[in-house]
């Protein structure tokens, strides 16, 4: 089964979330960067709570209600094409890239029974994928990241289509974290290239928008 952005088709268990230029334009004509390349850890701590409160979601609630997903830690994760969030300055952005998701209860080829067999199976699923990011035209570091063991109570009639219960999981995915940004609307932008089994890559696009304004709670627009 599939679950296909508007951009690319893709394995149903495979989130693409990705924002930006060509990758000839992030090569040429963005060489400086808008943000210090975080550490895995942290990017595989947020793969974890993001997809966490995805596979909470019932199928017929998915995705979540509110696009712009507040992480913790001052962390904001916009989860929509075009969208527009609104978040307090000194808020850092998580950007999507492409990110593989496999538990101990679907089944294969996105089942692991333990975390280390979850882990191959996300990796064997992004293999070949790219992924660039950048915000008002500034490439952002993305960074190979892998989550730590996780796990969650699925609910009735869930993403993964499987009986209501609680699983472990682990994603890994190229993903990217902004610095915080100046007051103002900032434009993510992202790239990716897909393999095909033959022929040239499939190639997407996707963008959103981040408005930073002085004491506001963050929402959406």
């Amino acid at each position: 089964m599939h679950d296909l952005p508007p951009t690319i088709q893709h394995p149903r268990r495979t989130l693409l979330k990705l924002v930006a230029l060509a990758i000839t334009s992030l090569a040429l004509a963005v060489p400086a960067m808008a943000a210090a390349s975080p550490p895995p850890r942290l990017l595989g701590h947020l793969e974890g709570q993001i997809w966490s409160t995805i596979l909470a979601v019932p199928a017929h609630q998915s995705p979540p209600p509110d696009p712009c997903l507040k992480l913790g830690d001052g962390v904001v994760a916009p989860y929509g094409i075009d969208i527009t969030c609104v978040v307090k300055p000194g808020t850092r952005i998580y950007v999507f890239g492409v990110e593989a998701e496999c538990d101990n209860a679907e089944p294969p080829p996105f089942y692991g029974a333990t975390y280390s067999d979850q882990v191959a199976c996300a990796r064997a699923d992004l293999s070949g994928i790219t992924a660039r990011s950048a915000v008002d035209d500034r490439a952002i570091p993305t960074v190979d990241a892998t989550s730590p063991p996780e796990s969650i109570t699925l609910p009735e009639n869930n993403i993964d289509q499987v009986p209501a219960g609680p699983i472990t999981f682990a994603v890994h995915g190229l993903a990217a974290l902004s610095d915080p940004l100046p007051p103002g609307t900032h434009t993510f932008k992202s790239h990716f290239e897909f393999p095909q089994p033959s022929g040239p890559p499939q190639q997407g696009d996707e963008s959103f928008h981040v408005q930073v304004v002085p004491a506001s709670h963050g929402s959406r627009r």
